[in-house]
């Protein structure tokens, strides 16, 4: 997620259970922003085509793999010819939310919270933001990641729970979660502005409209537990995987065994995940939960972007059951290994160097680094470690090409019958390319100087020699 090393020396976790004070973080005294400048399309035109179109495109999304074979170009000739005929178009995408949809929600967001409070796990402490909080983080994800499909797989075994109906209540799931996700983003709307829980909140000067798509608080919290890391994490990451197991039943439930494609797909992603939540206090590095606040732009895309278009592969592949071969299907899950393994050893090294302060090897041999100083909104000076050597010399945002390369391989089983499949890996690359420049400036006018110098060390942005 970028090349920052931030408050290396800083970074240590504490080993006891934290302290209110610990658990909330350090505070400085209020900052207040600088009044901005209006942008119509950045403030009012862009946040308001994204809120009033991208639920009704969740939606669809799983109506076109269900009902209309994965073709787009069908789906939306059924759609037209639905308008001629005069059907309300809106119950063509959506459906009304039931009993049994809201009922697994619940169960499944009141069981990510039982584990994420009762297991047990060391506390972090974060970067310190721009009004100077250091958050702290519980990290305990990979043994409720861990615990979760163990309790999926047991309670399908005995019959407890058969993961077939969540298929069967998709739609009406991503519905609700639509619905939800609007009304509780009016919630961190009014607490970001009047029970903000730390320095880093309030109006951002942009107007209404723009605070409530991007939000009005970086690090939200309750009762010293920060709701980033249980939407973020908890519920969206470990969502995602539970879903395409859930998926995979459905496969096995109406063709009586599970395709190899599936099987390829969902092993590739569910060790992805795994390895996610093995660094799971590298992600509170990232631009998501470092800089992005809690809006509707975040909120919105973890609670329903993810579960209606993360999960698109095995959403295909239910209804497609194509079988691969022996050889093509363990050279193609080989293949996503290596690419997740070049992935996962990009960023083990950049934690390796922060928690280490330097003190190892990269390929044998002692890491490289620029010290980058900077200021905070609050006026304290502080400095980073960007790093030069090993993966992280190769280019600036080296990990996003495993990244990439994984998600192509678990796309690939899919076949080439539909674009649908692929629209993932697609997506993946564009909102990549996008953090990359968006990191990019951040870092050029926090660092200034120090970054011209780090970009002639490390000049390419993401493959050497290419780009």
């Amino acid at each position: 997620w970028g090349p920052l090393i931030s408050g290396m020396q800083q970074r240590r976790t504490p080993a006891s259970t934290p302290s209110s004070a610990v658990a909330n973080g350090v505070q400085s005294k209020k900052v207040t922003l600088a009044p901005k400048k209006i942008n119509i399309v950045d403030d009012y035109i862009g946040p308001i085509f994204l809120m009033t179109t991208t639920p009704l495109a969740a939606m669809f999304f799983f109506r076109v793999c269900n009902e209309y074979d994965g073709s787009f170009l069908t789906a939306l000739k059924s759609l037209q010819q639905a308008f001629l005929d005069g059907e309300q178009i809106v119950w063509k995408i959506a459906a009304v939310p039931n009993a049994t949809s809201i009922q697994i929600l619940a169960a499944f967001a009141l069981l990510q919270l039982l584990l994420w409070v009762i297991v047990p796990g060391r506390w972090w402490l974060a970067c310190i933001t721009p009004a100077g909080l250091r958050p702290s983080y519980k990290l305990n994800g990979t043994a409720c990641y861990w615990i979760t499909l163990g309790l999926l797989y047991f309670s399908a075994h005995f019959k407890v729970f058969n993961p077939a109906i969540v298929w069967d209540n998709f739609p009406q799931m991503i519905t609700f979660l639509c619905f939800f996700s609007y009304a509780f983003c009016f919630v961190l709307y009014f607490k970001g502005l009047y029970f903000p829980s730390s320095a880093d909140s309030g109006a951002t000067g942009g107007g209404f409209v723009r605070d409530f798509f991007w939000g009005t608080e970086l690090h939200p919290s309750f009762m010293g537990y920060y709701a980033k890391q249980y939407v973020n994490c908890r519920l969206s990451m470990t969502g995602w995987i539970v879903l395409m197991w859930c998926f995979a039943y459905k496969q096995y439930d109406i063709y009586g065994k599970v395709s190899d494609s599936m099987l390829v797909s969902v092993a590739l992603q569910t060790l992805y995940i795994g390895k996610f939540f093995l660094w799971e206090h590298g992600y509170f590095n990232s631009i998501d939960i470092m800089h992005d606040r809690f809006g509707y732009y975040i909120f919105w895309g973890v609670t329903v972007f993810v579960p209606g278009f993360y999960t698109s592969v095995p959403m295909y592949l239910v209804k497609h059951p194509f079988e691969m071969g022996r050889e093509s299907a363990l050279m193609l899950f080989a293949a996503g290994m290596l690419c997740l393994y070049l992935n996962y050893a990009a960023d083990e090294q950049r934690l390796r160097f922060r928690e280490t302060g330097g003190n190892t090897t990269f390929f044998g041999r002692k890491p490289q680094w620029i010290v980058a100083k900077y200021s905070t909104s609050d006026g304290k000076s502080h400095e980073s470690l960007l790093l030069t050597s090993g993966y992280w010399g190769f280019s600036r945002h080296f990990n996003y090409v495993g990244e990439i390369a994984t998600a192509l391989c678990w796309s690939l089983p899919a076949g080439f019958h539909h674009l649908l499949p692929y629209l993932y890996v697609i997506f993946l690359t564009l909102l990549l390319l996008h953090r990359l420049f968006r990191d990019e400036v951040r870092c050029q006018l926090k660092y200034g100087k120090y970054y011209d110098e780090y970009k002639k060390k490390v000049p390419y942005y993401l493959v050497p020699y290419l780009f």
